[in-house]
Parts: structure tokens; C-alpha cells; sequence
């Protein structure tokens, strides 16, 4: 088994960068870092973006924030529909359970005890979260004490976290490098995949790019973990996609499946709230807690994750300033495919275009008004904001803004980022079925020999960011290629 990675081949605490390691900030997600890259995007309309991911072992869960939430039973409910039984609640339950250590509640049937990644959720102790606790009680907001056990109801309360003493433990870390020994594992860093090749519906290997020079490696099987945008690049260059874009881009088409590229991601805003006075700053983490509705608007999830950092101070090596303000992190979590990836050639080296398609969705936008107001609600709380509080209210978002509708959408178009939970441009179904272009253990339907094992493969958008799940993907399409479970196809 040979793994192939672009960026950096080192794993273990004493060889990654440092930014890698430290999960009290997001620095490795700073333009230009060794560890990661960006890829140019536009989120709506006249809003340019760079969405960044990681590069090295690992991926994104080398440089994220170490959120490390599930999704919940509703999306295993739809995703099952999908992808077959196995992909039902109870069915992934004891897969979620063998990935997890969790270190709060190791008991719980919940829960694992031992698994690969260690689970930690932050204490609830810093004064801007004990702010935002008694405010969300204030407002009618449950508690949710265990934001992964599946019959909690969504609400206030701790996020637990691939991370421990400020350690963020990634994938590579905590899978790969226990494995590093073993005589059937190759890993080469350095290596950009150009593409699968593919001969009358069966796989032969991967064109490479190694030091400037191009290669080709056999192979009787490949399994893609790209990322969903990456991993739908190179299905598209392989010839694998919408045919009709394929041909006009000068591409031999190889398999015709159109789901190839429809991206799903969630639209977040940063509303800003003004310290009263000087607050500790957190040495391990910068976030411990945040407000999850879900049904919030229709069918809409909302998340409200409370920043302990000022934005600027998570991505560099700044400290916090007396007058900087404090970030609610603002995100509809919906189930909506609005977006799109579309490669415009087969030149390797070519770009590739990205939209989010944020803001079409009327239902989207009348969700992230709405989680903006409920933000500032939060804020406006005695607990928060009145005499003895630790905030002085909301800065740049006028009184007159937040009450009008339209100019509200101005407000937030002005202002609108991205979580970067990118899913869904290579969705899971029946062959044949409209968008499909999985199995449920991610066998590409009419290539032999072709795997997909990342969030591309999630025919919707989770409720939750998808980080938990990635590795949920990992685990069961291992089980799939090991046949230990039978095809749902």
C-alpha cells in the first residue's frame, strides 16, 4: 500500500510545525503557510474568497480548529437513504464509539473508551462563556451537557475537541503514525496526483508529478482523500463527471456521472461584541462552547460558536489588544448543494472555478438574518452586556440595520465567510440514481478499482461540521474495502 501526499511526510510531535500542533490557535490556516493551501473561490456573487485547507498528512485535520462534533441522527436518517443500511445511526454508532477516546465520559454507551482519537471537551470556566451560558438560559435555550450523544437536544453547551493539553491531534497523528512501522505501508510526501487513469472502466494507477518530472504509478485500486473539492478536481481530470462539461473542456470521458462537483458547505458572519475590560486569554483553546438549534429557520440549522480570541489574533502570532473585539462565529448549517467545482481542462497545473452559491437561497438568508439577531440577543443580555457583565454590546452592526431585513442582507453579504466544511461533489446513492456517484462505501459507480473516502461522498451537508464525520468515512469505507461488510449496492 502506497500513500501518496503533495505536502509535507511528516507526522509525531516532535517532526510537524509547530502551528500544527497548537490547538489554542488556527495559525496554519494563514496565507502562504507551509501547511496549508488555498484555493481561490467566490461565495456568492461579487464575494471573492480563499477557502484553505491543509497540506500534509493528515489534511485539514492537521491545521482546523479541532471541533470535533458528530453529526446527528437526522443525518444518518437521510444519508442511509442514500447509502444503504449501514449508514444508519445504529449501524455507525459502534464505529463512532472505536474511533473516539473520550476522555469526559469514557463510560457512557455513547461513547468509546481507547479508540485512536482522543476527545476532550473545555472546561466552561472563562467569563464570556459563563456570559453566554446564562444568556441562552435566559432565552429558553437548552443545555446540552454531551454535544456527540445522539439523544441530546441541541442547545447550549460544551464542544468537544481532537485536542488535549493544547495538542491538536490529527488523523495523522493519531492513525497514521502508530502504523508508520508496518512493512505493507509506503508513504511518499512531495507527490502531486494529476489524475487516475483510466482504461475501458478499470483503474491502472495515477499520473504523478514528483520534483517536476511526470510519473506513473500502477495500481489495481486507488481510493481518492483529496477533500471534497480537491478529490472532485481529480475525478473530473480523470474524466469522471458531467460529461457534457467534460467534452467541452476537451476531456475523454471515461464515466458520465453529473454529481460530480455539486458542493455543499455552510455560510457563516462574524458578529462582534466589545470587552467591558481586560478577560484572561485562554492558553489551549479558543473556543469552548457554542449554541446549536437545530430547525432553527424551516428545515435550517443554526450554530453560534463563541470565539475567546480576536479574529486576527487566531491566524498569526499577534497578541490580543485591549480594544479588540470578540467574534460570535454566525453559521446556517442547512442541507443545501448550491455550489459547484468545475474543472476548465486537463492541464494539471490549470485552475479550477468554485462557487458556494451562498445567498440564493432565500430560506438561507432569511437563517443567517435570523442567526445574526439571535447572536445579538445573546449579547444583549444582562448577563452579558448589563452592569457587572463582560461586554459592552455589539460593534458595527447598527440597531437600524438589525431590524430591517434588507438592510440586514446587505450587512451579511458584506460580510459573509465560510466555516469551510466543504461536502458532497462526488454524493453517495444507487447507481443510476439522479447525482450519484458513489456506493455506500464509496466505490465510484462504473470504474473498477475507484474509491472515494472523504466528505465528498455525504450526499447533504451534515447539521454539524463535518470533521467527526471524515473520519466516521474513513473507518467504514475500511470496512468496506476489507469486505467485511457486505456491498449496500
Amino acid at each position: 500500500m502506497t500513500l501518496l501526499e503533495e505536502g509535507a511526510a511528516a507526522y509525531g510531535t516532535d517532526r510537524v510545525h509547530a502551528d500544527v500542533l497548537d490547538a489554542g490557535r488556527v495559525r496554519a490556516v494563514s496565507p502562504g503557510h507551509v501547511a496549508s493551501t488555498t484555493r481561490a473561490t467566490h461565495l456568492a456573487p461579487g464575494r471573492p474568497w480563499g477557502i484553505v485547507r491543509g497540506s500534509g498528512l493528515g489534511g485539514s485535520s492537521s491545521v482546523n480548529g479541532a471541533y470535533f462534533v458528530r453529526a446527528r441522527v437526522e443525518d444518518f436518517d437521510r444519508w442511509s437513504a442514500a447509502g444503504g443500511p449501514a449508514w444508519r445511526h445504529e449501524n455507525v454508532l459502534p464505529l463512532l464509539r472505536a474511533l473516539e477516546d473520550d476522555l469526559d465520559f469514557p463510560d457512557s454507551d455513547q461513547h468509546g473508551n481507547g479508540g485512536p482519537i482522543p476527545v476532550r471537551r473545555p472546561a466552561l470556566e472563562h467569563p464570556a462563556v459563563q456570559a453566554l451560558a446564562a444568556a441562552s438560559s435566559s432565552l429558553g435555550i437548552a443545555e446540552e451537557l454531551d454535544k456527540n450523544d445522539a439523544r441530546s437536544t441541541a442547545g447550549f453547551g460544551a464542544v468537544p475537541r481532537n485536542a488535549v493539553s493544547g495538542i491538536r491531534l490529527s488523523t495523522a497523528m493519531t492513525y497514521l503514525a502508530p502504523a508508520m512501522g508496518r512493512p505493507n505501508l509506503t508513504v511518499r510526501g512531495g507527490v502531486t496526483v494529476l489524475g487516475v487513469r483510466v482504461q475501458r472502466g478499470t483503474v491502472r494507477g495515477v499520473d504523478l508529478l514528483v520534483g517536476g518530472k511526470r510519473k506513473f504509478l500502477a495500481a489495481g485500486h486507488v481510493v481518492l482523500s483529496a477533500g471534497a473539492v480537491d478529490t472532485a478536481v481529480l475525478l473530473q481530470r480523470s474524466g469522471i463527471g458531467a460529461a457534457r462539461h467534460l467534452e467541452r473542456v476537451g476531456i475523454e470521458v471515461q464515466a458520465d456521472l453529473p454529481g460530480v462537483g455539486v458542493l455543499a458547505n455552510h455560510p457563516q458572519v462574524v458578529v462582534d461584541w466589545l470587552p467591558r475590560g481586560p478577560l484572561p486569554v485562554p492558553a489551549d483553546h479558543w473556543f469552548a462552547a457554542a449554541v446549536n438549534l437545530d430547525g432553527f429557520v424551516e428545515d435550517v440549522s443554526v450554530e453560534v460558536l463563541q470565539s475567546l480570541l480576536p479574529m486576527h489574533v487566531l491566524t498569526s502570532n499577534s497578541a490580543p489588544r485591549a480594544a479588540d473585539p470578540l467574534p460570535l462565529l454566525v453559521s446556517t448549517q442547512g442541507q443545501g448543494r448550491t455550489g459547484s467545482v468545475a474543472v476548465c481542462g486537463g492541464d494539471p497545473g490549470g485552475p479550477a472555478i468554485v462557487h458556494h452559491g451562498y445567498l440564493a437561497d432565500p430560506v438561507e438568508r432569511r437563517a443567517l438574518r435570523e442567526g445574526v439577531r439571535l447572536a445579538c440577543q445573546l449579547v444583549a443580555f444582562p448577563a452579558w452586556s448589563g452592569r457587572g457583565g463582560p461586554g459592552a454590546g455589539v460593534v458595527g452592526l447598527p440597531l437600524s440595520v438589525l431590524v430591517d431585513d434588507r438592510a440586514l442582507d446587505r450587512w451579511v453579504r458584506e460580510r459573509l465567510g465560510t466555516a469551510m466544511h466543504p461536502t458532497s461533489t462526488a454524493a453517495m446513492g444507487p447507481a443510476g440514481s439522479r447525482g450519484s456517484v458513489v456506493n455506500g462505501w464509496g466505490a465510484v459507480h462504473g470504474i473498477s478499482g475507484l474509491t472515494v473516502a472523504d466528505t465528498s461522498i455525504l450526499p447533504t451537508a451534515p447539521r454539524r461540521g463535518p470533521a467527526a464525520t471524515a473520519v466516521l468515512i474513513g473507518e467504514l469505507v475500511a470496512r468496506g474495502l476489507a469486505g467485511r461488510l457486505s456491498s449496500p449496492n
